[in-house]
């Protein structure tokens, strides 16, 4: 294979990973590929041999569904899931964890540290999130720097 031919795979690859923004732009690129296998040679005489381009497309291809396939993907249980859809109504939680990190002071002198949840409760009494186990997940809390006075790894917290 020529160093073109290289070029045309790798090119196929990283097409392949840019349509994964796109629905089902993984197919496109292979239809794209195979397109270019039955074209190309009218248009362009010194072209690489079409199965080439089809191989390119191919590759495109298999490149869109390994990226999605790495995605890492939240568990069922991580707190995450929580936060409602942008036109829901403003829901506010109890969380109770872990704290996991000597807080750090922030330029705003405000207190930053990890917390491990252990248990998410709703403020307003109902009960809106139901699941076998209890949520999962770490979050990344600020504080005003006097509520963060005396925490260190391993105290138990709950707070709003």
């Amino acid at each position: 294979m020529s160093a073109i031919g290289a070029v045309i795979l790798c090119l196929g690859y990283v097409l392949g990973l840019l349509a994964t923004k796109i629905a089902w732009g993984g197919f496109g690129v292979l239809v794209l590929g195979a397109g270019l296998s039955l074209t190309v040679k009218r248009v362009w005489r010194s072209a690489p041999k079409p199965w080439v381009w089809l191989l390119a497309g191919l590759l495109g291809l298999f490149a869109s569904l390994y990226f999605q396939f790495r995605m890492p993907q939240p568990a069922a249980t991580e707190v995450s899931r929580l936060i409602p859809p942008v036109e829901a109504p403003k829901q506010e939680w109890v969380v109770t964890g872990e704290v996991d990190s000597v807080p750090q002071l922030t330029r705003s002198q405000k207190a930053q540290f990890w917390l491990t949840v252990r248990q998410v409760d709703s403020v307003s009494g109902e009960v809106q999130y139901v699941e076998e186990k209890a949520p999962t997940g770490k979050l990344y809390v600020t504080v005003p720097l006097l509520q963060a006075t005396g925490l260190y790894p391993g105290h138990l917290i709950t707070g709003v």
